[in-house]
């Protein structure tokens, strides 16, 4: 039996090699080229929303799902996902209200906001009239005839004197 030489060998598994890859690259496009086939989205959207990492490790640890809610409530974050991340989160096991609790986080903060700012606008109206955007309120010193009379301010203490070392006493 004949031996061929090894750059023969070299040279068809380099061919063979090409070929199954170009036809393993072009069984996979077609698969999700097709129309009607479902493909599930497996890895994370780049980037995830800030906060959204931090509700998704206490939901793999299967942190109950009050306790997830009461930290996205307490967190104070505004939760910008796209349907993307929701889609993502879903698929990495996120229950739903989990997902409600952050989609109306905004309108949470927003209500509050709006709470926050009639409360301070109704305590200017109380005071008078309330001091332009971007001025610090000013206040008016008291006058000497506002003081109280019965203030006492306490003497002055005598002046100190100095011996010379050596010196008597008289």
């Amino acid at each position: 039996m004949k031996t061929l030489p090894t750059s023969f060998w070299i040279a068809l598994a380099i061919l063979g090699l090409g070929t199954g890859a170009y036809a393993q690259d072009t069984n996979s496009s077609s698969a999700a080229a097709q129309p009607g086939v479902a493909t599930t989205l497996s890895a994370a959207p780049e980037p995830l929303p800030y906060g959204v990492l931090d509700v998704l490790k206490l939901s793999q640890a299967h942190v109950g799902d009050g306790i997830i809610v009461n930290y996205i409530l307490n967190s104070g974050t505004i939760y910008h996902l796209t349907p993307n991340d929701i889609l993502y989160l879903r698929s990495q096991g996120v229950s739903d209200p989990v997902l409600n609790a952050m989609l109306s986080q905004r309108q949470r903060a927003e209500a509050a906001a709006a709470a926050q700012n009639a409360e301070a606008a109704q305590a200017a109206s109380a005071m008078g009239s309330a001091p332009a955007p971007g001025q610090a309120p000013t206040q008016a010193m008291p006058s000497p005839q506002d003081q109280s009379p019965g203030i006492i301010t306490p003497p002055t203490p005598a002046p100190r004197a100095w011996l010379k070392v050596g010196a008597s006493i008289p």
